[in-house]
């Protein structure tokens, strides 16, 4: 019962990263037209605490509604940043 009160506790806490520093985020919330499908296109991301290193380098990648998909790769790959 307390690991639970301490996982839920670090999800509840706000994130560091304010994300309406970087203009060039698109927001794409709208139920109506979703279809549960993910897909990435070209997407590059780095942390702002480390600036000289990115994470993701133009990934590209779709998951259909219903479909299962396996990350794996070496640690520090991005997998953890995509999911």
């Amino acid at each position: 019962m307390e690991s639970a009160k301490k996982i839920f506790a670090i999800i509840d806490e706000p994130s560091k990263i304010d994300v309406s520093m970087n203009s060039n985020l698109q927001t794409v919330a709208n139920p109506s037209t979703m279809k549960g499908e993910i897909e990435f296109i070209n997407v590059w991301f780095r942390y702002p605490t480390r600036k000289e290193t990115w994470i993701l380098k133009g990934i590209n990648l779709k998951i259909n509604a219903k479909e299962k998909v396996g990350l794996v790769g070496e640690s520090g790959a991005g997998k953890s940043t995509i999911t």
